[in-house]
């Protein structure tokens, strides 16, 4: 696919907000008592998406060279898009440490560098390998999908496509009827978790020419764009409403959402901004961050008014993230320079 699609960054940018939002109960305020508290359903657009991206990378190459030669082209996709996220995610989890150690000073120097002795591991994205729960929680979501990246990326090369298709079916229906639509944290949950939104999005990649026979029957693209739209915006108010009842209509509804995306067929399919290009840059480091801001927060003013706490965190959430950004990107365009 050579086409961008600016309207799905825009979404992005909005379920990321909604994870930032949905973080706030680490500031020691209770979860539940202030909207999208269950805005973590929108880590499942997050995978869907990327898996349907992904098997559109892969579906050139299915069936192509040995085992050996598949495996080597799902490391190599698999270190290309995770590379990328080593400037950020090594500063968000080293300030994750330096800062919710803090309190194990009252114990002694040695207690707080103990503290540390996990911090490796979340460094090369292997928190969600082990029972314990990492401590930079937000990372999580790029561990989880790292872990299991490149058994996913071998799948997508076999040679049948309608076996794939079939497998990329029934693995979320036994997934979903047996954990229903949940944020446990539990090992393995995450990694299941992982691939399994991720092998919606190639279910729905490789369904994408049904659903276009499906969509030409409607023949209105402003009723196709109400459904893109609307189906998305249920998910926004039922996380707004912290309905937790309806979070199992929500990935229905991510389904629905992505695929009139890519059909071409509604109005937002030939929306261009450069705006929205902009904000899924940023989307990684607003996602990254914001647990960890938190975290410092509740350690440097714990006193802090829950309001104010609340103000603060939102602020940085956005600011942090923001300058992390722009430092990331002066320091590549130096580089990029000097090998010039």
């Amino acid at each position: 696919m050579k086409k961008r699609y600016d309207f799905i960054d825009l979404l992005k940018f909005i379920a990321v907000l909604a994870v930032i939002v949905t973080h706030i109960f680490n500031l020691g305020i209770p979860w539940g008592s202030y909207p999208f508290s269950v805005g973590w359903i929108f880590v499942e657009f997050f995978f869907i998406v990327t898996g349907y991206f992904t098997t559109l990378h892969f579906l050139p190459l299915m069936g192509e060279g040995g085992a050996d030669e598949r495996m080597k082209r799902s490391l190599q996709y698999t270190y290309k898009k995770f590379i990328r996220m080593v400037p950020y995610s090594t500063f968000v989890i080293a300030a994750e440490y330096i800062f919710g150690n803090l309190g194990l000073l009252q114990e002694g120097k040695l207690a707080y560098l103990k503290g540390f002795a996990n911090m490796p591991f979340e460094m090369v994205y292997l928190s969600c390998a082990t029972s314990h729960t990492p401590r930079a929680a937000s990372v999580w979501f790029i561990s989880a999908m790292f872990l299991v990246f490149p058994v996913y990326c071998c799948l997508l090369q076999m040679k049948s496509r309608n076996w794939l298709r079939w497998l990329s079916f029934i693995a979320p229906v036994l997934y979903y009827c047996y954990f229903d639509v949940i944020a446990a944290r539990n090992y393995p949950h995450d990694l299941l978790r992982a691939f399994t939104c991720m092998m919606i999005g190639t279910w729905l990649c490789l369904s994408q020419a049904d659903c276009n026979r499906l969509y030409g029957r409607i023949r209105s693209k402003a009723l196709l764009t109400a459904l893109e739209v609307g189906a998305f915006a249920f998910v926004v108010v039922a996380a707004y409403r912290n309905s937790a009842e309806l979070m199992k209509l929500c990935v229905p509804a991510f389904m629905l959402t992505v695929s009139i995306i890519f059909s071409d067929m509604s109005y937002t399919a030939n929306f261009s901004s450069s705006v929205f290009r902009w904000t899924t840059r940023i989307s990684m480091p607003l996602f990254m961050w914001n647990w960890t801001i938190a975290t410092i927060i509740r350690a440097v003013a714990p006193s802090l008014a829950d309001s104010a706490k609340v103000a603060w965190y939102l602020a940085l959430s956005c600011l942090v993230p923001l300058a992390h950004y722009f430092i990331v990107e002066a320091f590549k365009k130096s580089r990029a320079r000097k090998a010039a």
